[in-house]
């Protein structure tokens, strides 16, 4: 695992293996540990419809559960 530093003009370079293209876009999450990379879709509208494929036939209560359930575990708890 490289280890990644700031520049003069806080900017970290990304090895050539870590990334699978130069045209991808990341978004930057600051989490209790530190910061997380995650690489936003070149579809976004695609990547959402296939998550939604993902839900169909879970109740409102249920995906009320699994949302309250996700941010327990992001919480730490």
């Amino acid at each position: 695992m490289p280890i990644l530093t700031l520049d003069e003009r806080r900017r970290i370079t990304l090895p050539k293996d870590v990334v699978e293209d130069s045209e991808q876009q990341f978004v930057a999450i600051k989490t209790k540990d530190g910061i997380l990379l995650k690489t936003l879709p070149k579809d976004p509208i695609a990547a959402l419809q296939k998550e939604g494929e993902k839900l169909k036939g879970i109740s409102r209560k249920g995906l009320r559960k699994m949302a309250y359930e996700e941010a327990l575990k992001e919480a730490g708890k």
